[in-house]
Formats: C-alpha cells, structure tokens, sequence
C-alpha cells in the first residue's frame, strides 16, 4: 500500500503545472547525443529598440594660414584725389593709390581724415 501512496503522490506531483520547459537534444545515428539536454525558459526575445545614429562626424582640412607681411623696402604713398572738407570736425579728404593684389598692381581709392596728433586715420 506505501507504494502505491507514493506513486499516487509522484503522479499528482507530475501533474502540477510548471512553466514551459524546453530540453534540446541532438541524436545523430544510432542515438547517440550530440549536445547534452540544455533545460531553459521560454521567455519572449527582448524588444528590439533603435536609438538615433551617433551624429556624423566630418573632419576637413584647416584653411589655410593667412600671412600678411610688408614687403622690404615698399612704403606706402597716397595722392590727394580732392580738395580737403570738413566731416564732423575732422579735416578729410579722399585719396588714391595703388595696391598689390596676387602680384598684380590695381588702383584704390578711399577717405582719409586727419587725427588731432596730425596723423591721417582711413574711414571709408
């Protein structure tokens, strides 16, 4: 009777559900298992989330450096292009001269007015 008992209560304990189980098993031939039983849960597969890209990253050449130096031994020389005239108590007067520019000689024209220690400052 005791043995009965305990196969009754191994057979209701078979009968408790459990969650899903898998086992794997790889039988190649005459039986033989390949891969040992591998028991896990089936769970869902995680949610695939995409995040935005990482920015782009574009990396170009510095611009070229810029040198301004006087040429040895070029001064500069403006001629007077009009008679003086009064602008906001300053004496002006427009000028005109020549420039260098990628070796080639070009006019320039511009205004000049005289500073108080006498000395002419360009304003236009």
């Amino acid at each position: 009777m005791r043995a009965w008992v305990g196969l009754v209560l191994g057979v209701a304990a078979l009968a408790v559900p459990l969650p899903a189980m898998a086992d794997t098993t790889v039988f190649l031939g005459a039986g033989i298992p390949v891969y040992p039983v591998h028991r896990h849960r089936h769970y869902p597969p995680p949610v695939v989330v995409y995040g935005a890209p990482p920015p782009v990253v574009v990396y170009q050449p510095p611009p070229p450096a810029v040198v301004y130096a006087p040429m040895a031994g070029a001064g500069l020389s403006a001629t007077p292009a009009s008679p003086p005239y009064t602008r906001n108590g300053q004496t002006c007067r427009e000028y005109q001269t020549t420039v260098t520019v990628d070796g080639t000689p070009q006019r320039a024209f511009g205004t000049a007015c005289q500073q108080a220690d006498g000395s002419w400052r360009t304003v236009n």
